[in-house]
């Protein structure tokens, strides 16, 4: 059975589009411009906020790329563009994971539609490094001992726990209270963090709606992560593409490997692609 041509790539960002520093990698830039050119739909799918994917989308030159942000919480049809769903949390949920997140003494980021709140401590050299992140986007950044009486004010769409600093143990402490909770799941971006995320809101739901939209079957979907919160993804896509620094749940749930985030694979994949030949990279 000959398999349907590619009619949507969907790319994570960190340690997947993105390059060392987190900076667009020119080829990969030049790679998806082809495929818009071509006129298959390009999508922007990360933890990150919503608004961080449209800046990356428009300097990439990608005016039309569907953003989904926070991990499927928040989605836009176009960079700053309209709002195709958006799925805070509620009360009493939000407040039960952020009295965990404070009981157990550890670091944590509070994400809402228009900004991050952080209680984490930092040197002036970490606060403008921990901001520069956000540059650009247009978002809130508020670092602060008591972060929800500012992102209470905004709808909360995620919760991230970071391993470092803290109270000693803290972070396994919240992680292990978390599990208990119903209406959530926890997923990671790195090995030093976990993300609070509500129950039936990930990447691969959103990707799925994002198709069904469009009309596009999801086995016409191109995917590419590196991590955990991309696993499910990856597993409902029919071009599942794994980088070539793949965590090992990413890796088991593509079919497909390419090179590192480092080294252009989201390009060389596509390039592959267009060329007949991506099924030199087939890993299963």
């Amino acid at each position: 059975m000959t398999a349907p041509e590619v009619r949507m790539i969907v790319s994570d960002l960190d340690g997947t589009l993105l390059g060392q520093g987190g900076c667009i990698l020119a080829q990969n830039a030049a790679l998806l411009r082809q495929a818009a050119d071509r006129g298959i739909i390009v999508a922007i799918a990360s933890g990150r906020l919503a608004w961080s994917g449209s800046r990356f989308a428009l300097n990439m030159g990608l005016p039309e790329c569907r953003i989904i942000g926070m991990n499927g919480a928040h989605i836009l049809d176009s960079p700053y563009g309209g709002l195709v769903s958006l799925t805070p949390y509620e009360e009493p949920l939000r407040s039960q994971v952020l009295r965990i997140l404070r009981d157990s003494g550890c670091v944590y980021n509070i994400y809402t539609d228009h900004g991050v709140f952080t209680n984490r401590v930092l040197t002036k050299e970490g606060e403008d490094q921990f901001r520069s992140h956000f540059a650009g986007s247009g978002v809130d950044v508020v670092i602060t001992p008591e972060p929800a009486e500012y992102a209470f004010r905004q709808q909360v769409v995620k919760f991230l726990a970071k391993q470092k600093g803290g109270r000693p143990g803290g972070y396994e402490q919240a992680r292990q209270a978390l599990l208990k909770v119903p209406g959530i799941y926890l997923t990671s971006s790195t090995d030093d963090n976990f993300e609070i995320m509500q129950t039936g809101l990930g990447k691969a739901e959103a990707v799925t709606a994002l198709a069904q939209h469009e009309g596009i079957p999801m086995d016409a979907v191109m995917a590419f992560g590196d991590y955990d919160n991309d696993e499910g993804m990856l597993r409902a896509c029919g071009y599942s593409v794994a980088m070539g620094n793949a965590s090992p749940s990413a890796l088991a749930a593509a079919r497909y490997q390419t090179a590192a985030h480092t080294e252009a694979g989201v390009a060389r994949a596509i390039e592959a692609y267009f060329a007949g030949e991506i099924e030199t990279m087939r890993i299963r």
